[in-house]
Formats: structure tokens, sequence, C-alpha cells
């Protein structure tokens, strides 16, 4: 049995880990400046987060879907957990008092 050339070797089907990284934190970054100036600025780091860790759960049952773990690559699984662990890193930041008063609108104010 001959080895296939360089160029003949079978890929995995989907649009490929690192590409999935990219685009999820390109999406979480336009979002975010799309909503600059239509949310208050308290809840933005609450509405990134929240899309990190949608687009972490979307990865991980795509990883679990395809089920595929080669050590000697990056694999879905990576990816939702990288996005996971920046989410956390986020979610971190965020005080909850400032946010209560976010949510709670201008109306309890006095």
């Amino acid at each position: 049995m001959t080895r296939p050339l360089y160029g003949q070797r079978r890929a995995p089907v989907g649009i490929g880990p690192w590409f999935a990284f990219g685009t999820a934190i390109a999406a979480a970054t336009v979002v975010w400046a799309g909503l600059i100036g239509s949310i208050p600025t308290a809840l933005m780091t609450p509405v990134a987060v929240t899309l990190l860790f949608a687009f972490a759960a979307g990865l991980a049952l795509l990883a679990r879907a395809r089920s595929a773990h080669d050590p000697g690559q990056v694999t879905y699984t990576d990816v939702a957990g990288a996005l996971t662990l920046i989410g956390l890193c986020a979610a971190a930041m965020i005080d909850p008092e400032q946010l209560s008063r976010a949510v709670a609108g201008p109306s309890s104010q006095p």
C-alpha cells in the first residue's frame, strides 16, 4: 500500500477548531462593539461573557458529536475549554453591586 502524497491526505470535514476559535472571538468582539451605544455600560461585560459561554457550549456539542481526540492537534474540546476559561476570567471582573444597579434600572433609585 502506498502512502498518500502531502496534498492528498484526508483532512477532517468542517471548519476546523482554529477557525472556530477565531470566529467566536471575532463575533464576540463585533457584538460587543455593536452594543456600545444601545445598552448600559454595566451590562457590556455580562453580555460578552454570556456570548462566550454560548459559543463554548455550541463547540462542546460539536466536539461531542465528532468525538475525535488527537493529542497532537487542537480539537473542538480544547477550543470550548479556552472560551469557557476566557468567559470565567471575564465574569470574575464583574462587580455584583454595579450589575444589580444596572439591572434594577433608574426607577429604583431615589
